[in-house]
């Protein structure tokens, strides 16, 4: 993965039966300065939990000061 990647997001496999879905995008998405229970993926996640998803598993690869062409 990405050196920019946050750390706890560095693991990309998805539980066995789990649900697996990458949240893509800036320092925005990445949650600069922010703890990670406090991200959009980790906000994301806890929802779809909540709405019955069984074992979702949202993957944060926003990657700060990233471009849509960097991404590519």
């Amino acid at each position: 993965p990405p050196a920019g990647l946050r750390p706890e997001t560095r693991d990309l496999s998805a539980p066995p039966d789990g649900t697996r879905i990458v949240a893509f995008g800036d320092s925005i998405t990445h949650g600069l300065d922010l703890p990670a229970t406090e991200t959009f993926p980790a906000i994301l996640q806890e929802q779809l939990r909540r709405l019955g998803l069984p074992d979702p598993h949202v993957i944060n690869a926003g990657v700060g000061g990233e471009t849509a062409v960097q991404a590519l």
